[in-house]
């Protein structure tokens, strides 16, 4: 996918302007469309500093090995800095004629070389169609504000404390393992917590709290994440599934939130059906919508009823497998005379159903 000569980026982008933000301090470049799409490898843009700390760019025109090839991918890497540091940051692509829009933003713990970003930021297709007749597009990096810098110095303080048993005053039982906290930040940061720790139950008095169908990976990373506010970028996909659905049992909204955006990130359509699958069952809405879009796109239908997973949805999971009809023939409806999509997406339900009669 990447060639190892690098594209003549001589004309490619004007050097990075800053850009006022309410939340932070933003970089923007004006970049050439036609000279970026056809970059066979990945194009670093000019660094900028904030402070003592200097960032760059790296886009993926053809795609990044951890994500779909039909999409462009965007990271953002820390060149150098005095220390390890924890900010939020959002990227944007604008249009020339400011008609469209695609945005994503994520927290994300930095160290020198360390980047970060989404490996599916937006539809090669989708940006050809909205900047083939202008030329130009606008790449916006916007970081924190100072106040999120110094708050990232806090929350180191905060980890140093998690991370001294000799401080802590409640532990909870998870398979065979035992983990240390602290009752405050957990009841701060969890409905639930702070009902089972101080509104009267039975477990404010227990010196142990067992903790039932978590796995202890999932309640470690969740641990971490009640101290730090933060869940690494690297973590295996089905940790992050399990630690959704315990956000959520465990009334951690922001958690929540953020294991959505990393699994919508790194959604396929080998992941599809499973996701559908725990969208249905804990009602995640946005994960669900997307599955049902993979499973009923008319590029995936091709040979998917032969995959043994959605063979499996079909028989075990009547009533999903009914939503995706539903969608599939919505699909079907939308796409009038393209007959060849329509006789992919159909010959798909056809054959699935067979399998499910069987």
């Amino acid at each position: 996918m990447l060639s190892l000569r690098p594209p003549s980026l001589s004309s490619m982008y004007m050097a990075p302007a800053p850009t006022a933000s309410v939340d932070g301090l933003g970089y923007r470049y004006k970049i050439d469309y036609k000279q970026f799409i056809t970059a066979e490898c990945n194009i670093k843009l000019p660094s900028f500093k904030v402070g003592e700390f200097e960032w760059t760019i790296e886009c993926c025109p053809q795609g990044h090995p951890d994500g779909d090839d039909r999409f462009v991918a965007i990271l953002l890497e820390l060149v150098s800095g005095p220390r390890e540091v924890t900010i939020p940051f959002e990227v944007t692509f604008i249009t020339e004629n400011r008609q469209k829009m695609w945005s994503a933003h994520r927290n994300h713990t930095f160290t020198n070389g360390v980047n970060s970003g989404f490996f599916n930021f937006v539809r090669r297709s989708e940006l050809h169609e909205n900047c083939k007749f202008d030329g130009h597009f606008f790449i916006i990096c916007t970081l924190a504000s100072s106040v999120m810098w110094e708050q990232s110095e806090l929350l180191k303080d905060i980890r140093m404390l998690k991370d001294n048993d000799k401080m802590t005053d409640c532990s909870f039982s998870v398979g065979d393992e035992i983990f240390k906290a602290h009752r405050v930040m957990m009841g701060a940061r969890s409905e639930y917590f702070r009902a089972q720790l101080y509104g009267g139950l039975a477990e404010q008095e227990m010196k142990v709290i067992p903790i039932k169908d978590v796995e202890p990976d999932v309640f470690r990373t969740l641990i971490d994440y009640v101290y730090t506010n933060f869940i690494p970028e690297s973590a295996p996909f089905d940790l992050i599934k399990g630690l959704l659905v315990a956000a959520d049992r465990y009334h951690i909204k922001d958690l929540r939130v953020k294991c959505e955006e990393n699994l919508l990130g790194r959604l396929s359509l080998d992941k599809a059906v499973d996701c559908l699958i725990l969208a249905d069952k804990h009602g995640f809405s946005a994960i669900k919508t997307v599955c049902l879009n993979l499973l009923t796109d008319p590029e995936n239908s091709r040979g998917l009823y032969l995959n043994q997973e959605y063979c499996d949805m079909v028989h075990d999971y009547p009533a999903l497998f009914a939503e995706v009809k539903e969608k599939a023939k919505s699909m079907i409806d939308g796409l009038g005379d393209t007959a060849d999509e329509v006789h992919t997406i159909t010959e798909m339900l056809k054959v699935s159903s067979l399998n499910f009669n069987k």
